[in-house]
Parts: structure tokens; C-alpha cells; sequence
């Protein structure tokens, strides 16, 4: 389980993402490259999660750092 944090279509903006939140975060960040109708995408995701309780914990320290629109995403 991942939390997604946000999808740009900027690998620059992706990366400045990231390197925000593995200042604040002791999560692991990751940036998944996505195809989606000739348009590539990059998303920045939190993870992996364990457990809900885990997700729950870090989707209160996100919204302290002014993220409050997540997805969770299940692989």
C-alpha cells in the first residue's frame, strides 16, 4: 500500500516533491512514471505502507505538512 501525495506532469516538480517530504518523513518516497494517453505522468508516492494504522498516522503528518489530497494506492 501507498499513499499518493500528488502526479505532475514535470519530472522537475515531482522531484522537488519528494525531496520536501524526505526532509519531514521517515517513509520511503517514490516517483512512478505513468503513461496516460500520450501524456506521461509522475507520481509521487509514500510507502510502502504496512498496515491502515500505519497509513492513518502518516495521512495526519502529510496534512500537517499541507497535504490533505491523498489516494491511497494498493499494489
Amino acid at each position: 500500500m501507498f499513499i499518493q501525495v500528488g502526479a505532475f506532469s514535470s519530472r522537475f516538480n515531482a522531484d522537488r516533491l519528494q525531496q520536501r517530504l524526505q526532509r519531514k518523513l521517515s517513509q520511503p518516497i517514490r516517483i512512478q512514471q505513468a503513461e496516460n494517453q500520450a501524456t506521461v505522468m509522475f507520481r509521487v508516492q509514500v510507502g510502502p505502507i504496512a498496515s491502515v494504522e500505519q497509513a492513518d498516522n502518516l495521512s495526519l503528518q502529510l496534512a500537517d505538512l499541507g497535504i490533505d489530497d491523498l489516494r491511497i494506492v494498493i499494489e
